[in-house]
Parts: structure tokens; sequence; C-alpha cells
């Protein structure tokens, strides 16, 4: 039986059935999910994540970023970078969500990055929105951009929401720290994210 104890197979797995175990503590603890949002962030591990950087680590990370004393929670998502969530839409639902370039690259000599959300059914693929955003250019970018789509179209539907970065005007993607801030799907008559 000592011997049992110590072998890494039996170790390996008692650390993993804890380590399940902490995780779901942890997920009850947030409290229920309403059953007409979708949140964006905390379904990030159910996404399908591309990059063009050497790792996913390098690519992504949930943090919270602050813009003009607004902190929200976001993903950093450095370009080129593509986010794919599969989702069904819920009565009145609307797409929510703010875009910038982290505070810490504003005068950094890079061109900036464009930041794009687009939906599909299966069949088509529509844009949602689509900002280049220059903070190291242009002082008006230094913000939080707001993010609303209407999907009221695809209610009760199953669809792919991509979340999208790409470099700026010269392809360059030094300093392009983009971030997703409180994305969410939610009915309409629910208030905006990250208040």
């Amino acid at each position: 039986w000592l011997s049992l104890v110590r072998s890494p197979v039996v170790v390996l797995v008692a650390a993993t059935v804890l380590l399940a175990t902490v995780a779901s503590v942890l997920r009850d603890r947030r409290g229920p999910r309403d059953a007409g949002t979708f949140d964006f962030l905390r379904s990030f591990p159910d996404a399908d994540i591309r990059t063009t950087m050497p790792s996913l680590e390098e690519g992504f990370d949930l943090q919270t970023v602050v813009i003009g004393g607004e902190a929200k929670p976001s993903l950093f998502a450095h370009p080129t970078s593509r986010v794919t969530w599969v989702i069904t839409v819920p009565p009145r639902g609307v797409l929510r969500a703010f875009a910038a370039l982290r505070p810490d690259v504003w005068e950094s000599p890079g061109d900036g990055a464009l930041l794009r959300i687009g939906i599909s059914d299966g069949t088509s693929r529509s844009e949602l929105f689509a900002r280049m955003i220059q903070p190291s250019r242009r002082q008006e970018d230094r913000r939080w951009f707001p993010v609303e789509a209407d999907l009221s179209a695809y209610a009760g539907r199953q669809v792919q929401v991509i979340f999208e970065t790409e470099p700026g005007d010269s392809g360059n993607a030094v300093g392009d720290a983009a971030v997703w801030g409180s994305p969410q799907v939610v009915s309409k008559h629910q208030g905006p994210p990250g208040h």
C-alpha cells in the first residue's frame, strides 16, 4: 500500500482530482449565470483561439485594463489573432464590448491595430464592428471605443462570433496591445457591460 501511494501515477491522479475540485468550487463561487447572458471572457477556455505569436500565452491574456479611470475585465489579443466562440443568441440579443489599445503602448512607435468583430451563421458572415485604433498617432484614440451590435436577427440560433486583431497600416505588430473590454451578449433589457 505504501509503495502504491508513492507511485507517480497515483500522485498525478490525486493532483488532477484536487485541481478539478478547486476549479469547481471557484466556478460555483462566481454565482449562477444569467440565462440571457453570454460572457466571452468567462468562456475563453472554450473558444477556438489562433495567433501568429510563438505561443498562445504570448498572444492572449485575461487582464483588467484601466483607461480614463474605467477598469474593465479584458482579453488582450496581440495581432494577428482570431478568437471564435460558438454561442446560441438569446431573444433580443445584443453584443456589447469595448475596444482599445492598452495605455502602456500609447507612446510607442507602433502604427496601431485593426480590431474587428464578425458573426457567421454557417452560410454567411457579417461584420459587426471594425475600427483602426492608433493612439500613438491620434489623441482621440486614447480611450475605450464602445461596441453595440443588435443580434436579434439570430435569436435562438447557434452562431460563431469572431473577434480579430490585425496589425496597422504598415503590417507592424510592435506595440499593438489590443484589448477587448467586458465582451458579452445580453438580452436587450439588461444594462451595459462593465458597470
